[in-house]
């Protein structure tokens, strides 16, 4: 039916970060089987706050994916899938929502927006001319 029922999350690391997305990934599949809206649990996870060693990462150019946490990164693609699964049981149709341009993205994984000729970053102050 176009619906995730279940999270399967492999990392490129190992330690604190594989232990974590093993625990983050049955506590969203619980979540789903349990009734909780996806697009509620991609809100609850890109609320959590910046993690300084992926923040760090992506400084020192490590090429991660979008957010500014393992959580952020996560709820980023699950939004993804549940947008190519939609747009899969709708027969390819557009959908209403537009995916998040990576451009747009600040660095702790708020999407930015234009204010008086810059990209501004609401969340960290971030500002790009």
């Amino acid at each position: 039916n176009g619906e995730i029922i279940e999270t399967f999350i492999t990392t490129g690391s190992d330690g604190g970060c594989l232990v974590y997305t093993e625990a983050a990934s049955r506590m969203i599949s619980l979540a789903i089987r349990g009734g909780i809206a996806v697009e509620e649990i991609v809100e609850q996870l890109l609320s959590t706050h910046s993690c300084p060693a992926y923040m760090l990462a992506k400084g020192k150019g490590r090429k991660l994916s979008p957010g500014k946490s393992c959580a952020s990164a996560i709820a980023y693609k699950i939004a993804e899938i549940k947008d190519m699964l939609k747009q899969e049981c709708n027969g390819s149709q557009k959908s209403t929502e537009e995916p998040i341009d990576p451009s747009l993205l600040c660095e702790c994984g708020v999407i930015m927006e234009r204010a008086e000729g810059c990209m501004v970053c609401r969340n960290c102050g971030y500002s790009k001319c």
